[in-house]
């Protein structure tokens, strides 16, 4: 599974559907809306501000939403 291990995958869609708009809004209009939009959702600051200074380094979604089961 590529450098990903499964602590890096999201498994709370709704979290990651917020800071993927969170993220838009900061291309149109800056890290300061994008940092308002996400506290006023209730994100945690560390996420908002690593996903914010950082986009690339948010985990990614597993799939359907879930981290794939252990083999």
């Amino acid at each position: 599974m590529n450098s990903w291990n499964r602590a890096n995958l999201r498994t709370d869609v709704l979290t990651a559907a917020l800071i993927d708009h969170g993220l838009a809004v900061q291309g149109i209009a800056g890290p300061a809306a994008a940092y308002l939009y996400l506290v006023e959702r209730r994100i945690p600051l560390v996420i908002i501000k690593r996903v914010v200074a950082c986009p690339q380094s948010r985990r990614q979604l597993g799939a359907v939403g879930r981290a794939p089961r252990a083999r």
